[in-house]
């Protein structure tokens, strides 16, 4: 699947999903082999590399959305020997922010600490901001983050200050600022 379909929650008919557990005898690692605990484990969102404690066979399931079962009745269950985290390239950064649809924009707005935790200051600056970017021809997609945003986004986006604006194409990031009349202007502008 692209990330374009897993956006628009385009699904095929099949595809190869697994069900993976694990215990007190997984072992968790960085991306870089060492060793660490489950919850900062859990605490990632990207990629994994998975061993198993069974051999593992590749198969197809039918897809499945409207059902009621457990996933572990439906999909093949396998119990992780070892599950390694893999380390996010900016390519693979990019290919989740930018919009899929050429001369159109995608905007990610991180919010910081002082906005999310000032409930009317969130919806003020929310209300507003959807107003505004909702009357944008321009404007794909866009989502705002609550705090500080993930680690990964604070890495690949250098956030020095809140709240900051990303602007993304189709390829690429092209527009960074903190102040939001600024991005204001370079949206109406655009």
């Amino acid at each position: 699947m692209t990330q374009e379909d897993i956006t628009f929650f385009r699904y095929p008919d099949e595809w190869e999903a697994y069900v993976i557990t694990w215990n007190d005898e997984t072992n968790f690692l960085n991306e870089t082999g060492t060793e660490i605990t489950e919850e900062e484990f859990q605490n990632h969102d990207y990629m994994i590399k998975i061993w198993t404690k069974e051999m593992f066979k590749k198969e197809m399931t039918e897809l499945n959305t409207g059902g009621n079962e457990k996933l572990t009745e439906i999909y093949p269950v396998y119990k992780a020997r070892q599950l390694q985290l893999v380390e996010m390239k900016m390519e693979d950064y990019l290919k989740r922010q930018v919009t899929f649809e050429e001369g159109k924009l995608a905007v990610i707005v991180f919010l910081g600490e002082e906005i999310s935790n000032d409930d009317n200051a969130l919806y003020k600056f929310q209300t507003e901001l959807k107003e505004f970017m909702q009357n944008q021809r321009d404007i794909h997609s866009y989502s705002f983050s609550l705090g500080r945003g993930s680690k990964r986004d604070v890495q690949f986006l250098e956030i020095d200050d809140y709240p900051a604006f990303f602007v993304f194409d189709h390829e690429k990031l092209i527009y960074k600022t903190y102040e939001q009349d600024e991005f204001i202007e370079f949206i109406e502008n655009y």
